[in-house]
């Protein structure tokens, strides 16, 4: 049989069967701060006003309380800057970090992450990987959250909570959101786009889109904490490669990109093959470019991250054995549309 001497990337993507939402997320793609879904001490609008006893006297709450332990760590719920810190009213030797974040539609908000310690400064890139600052000494010790829907707080001297409003007079939640809903229904920026993704035909038309549009932010985020290294076909012998190189690499050959010519989602694997696209000879680790037609990526999602390995495999057993296509499910691939 002739082999096709053209290059296909052949994607081979594994998931578990947990599925691609971390329990530490949200379903809409944001982190929990405490690390998982939260036990709410005190409730947004929960009010100490008017003889209840939800909260403070004569206060009433313009976030929530999480429950945690002192020194627990504290994560911010999507990548973002540190732009103030409050010092004041959140116990001693405690703070409260103002973190600038963004949705997927570009718009900016902030969040409020009080009774904290941290070594954080104003300015400070956050990323969701690395936590914050740790759960500082407060009885009872928790984890004040507060959301604001915009760049700006009112009043910067009422972030937690805010005096009962006069006989007659209104509440005032000071520019305020309830987190919980906040962070439940809507969605961080594009670059997390692959924690709402929930099945393997939405990962492929993303991966299509981003591939077709010159945006690699869906493979950025698959393999922000792997190990991406590099097999021959027939070896045990694997290269570590930089997760920079290979998204460089990938992003500077966009301006012609590759064809997607199928897709197959058999079980709980997701492959994908593009052709008219070869990876760099320096990739060839001891093989001839003429044996090899293909080049394969393996992502397995685990419970603590994602693992990428690569293999270069011929390409011509899957795309042109009719009995191999049929046992693939082969299906046709997405238009390249925006998901």
């Amino acid at each position: 049989m002739e082999r096709r001497m053209q290059f296909i990337l052949f994607l081979l993507i594994t998931i578990l069967n947990t599925g691609f939402r971390d329990a530490k997320m949200t379903e809409t793609g944001f982190y929990w701060p405490t690390g998982s879904e939260p036990k709410i001490l005190n409730k947004y609008n929960s009010s100490g006003c008017k003889g209840k006893e939800e909260y403070i006297s004569t206060q009433y709450h313009i976030g929530v309380d999480i429950d945690a332990e002192v020194k627990d760590p504290v994560y911010p719920i999507a990548d973002g800057k540190v732009i103030s810190i409050s010092k004041k009213g959140w116990g001693n030797g405690n703070v409260a970090l103002l973190i600038l974040h963004q949705l997927s539609d570009g718009k900016n908000f902030i969040a409020v992450y009080g009774h904290i310690k941290t070594e954080l400064k104003q300015n400070d890139e956050v990323k969701v990987t690395k936590p914050i600052g740790t759960i500082g000494d407060y009885d009872p010790p928790h984890l004040h959250l507060s959301i604001f829907d915009g760049v700006i707080i009112p009043n910067l001297k009422q972030l937690g909570m805010m005096p009962c409003p006069k006989s007659g007079e209104s509440y005032d939640m000071n520019g305020s959101v309830d987190p919980i809903v906040w962070i439940t229904t809507k969605y961080p920026e594009k670059s997390q786009n692959l924690n709402r993704i929930k099945t393997f035909d939405e990962l492929a038309s993303w991966i299509v889109y981003g591939l077709y549009n010159n945006d690699i932010s869906v493979l950025e985020e698959i393999i922000k904490n792997a190990t991406v290294a590099i097999n021959t076909i027939g070896t045990h012998n694997f290269i570590v490669l930089s997760k920079k190189t290979f998204l460089d690499d990938i992003q500077s050959r966009l301006t012609n990109p590759p064809e997607c010519v199928a897709i197959s989602t058999t079980a709980n694997i997701l492959t994908m093959w593009f052709k008219n696209w070869s990876p760099p000879f320096k990739w060839y680790w001891g093989v001839h470019p003429q044996i090899i037609d293909a080049f394969s990526f393996i992502f397995l999602k685990e419970e603590d991250g994602w693992t990428v390995s690569g293999a270069l495999t011929p390409s011509y057993e899957v795309l042109e054995i009719e009995s191999v296509r049929k046992a693939w499910e082969i299906q046709p691939c997405p238009d390249g549309s925006k998901p």
